[in-house]
């Protein structure tokens, strides 16, 4: 059975080749946009990790009042999204040693810690 594709940006973290695609899972009531981060490892098994958890704001639906919600926004670099690839894989996902695709919670509490200052730029 082929694997599915996966559109996305190519990450090298230490060594390993990923493929991660962004995307919005819903927007809540308060107009908050849950994200989805899909890892997929380019070794190993080919294994997927999906992160959900973290929540941004939509500067559409934040308007007129963008400053004020721009506190409550984090900004997904190329440097965060490896930080994230580099926390699953110590928590749980081991792409070169099981083929299992793995689920993880990331809130936004855990990804200003992973960065190490507030996320908001």
């Amino acid at each position: 059975m082929a694997m599915p594709s996966l559109k996305g940006k190519k990450y090298e973290v230490d060594g390993n080749s990923y493929t991660v695609a962004v995307t919005v899972k819903d927007i809540d009531s308060d107009n908050g946009v849950h994200l989805r981060i899909t890892i997929r490892a380019e070794f190993g098994n080919r294994s997927f990790c999906s992160v959900t958890g973290l929540v941004n704001r939509s500067f559409w639906h934040d308007y007129p009042a963008i400053e004020e919600m721009r506190k409550r926004s984090i900004s997904i670099t190329p440097s965060v999204v490896c930080k994230i690839i580099r926390h699953v894989r110590k928590g749980m996902w081991q792409p070169d040693q099981e083929s299992a695709n793995r689920n993880y919670e990331i809130d936004n509490e855990v990804l200003a810690s992973l960065v190490g200052k507030n996320n908001n730029t």
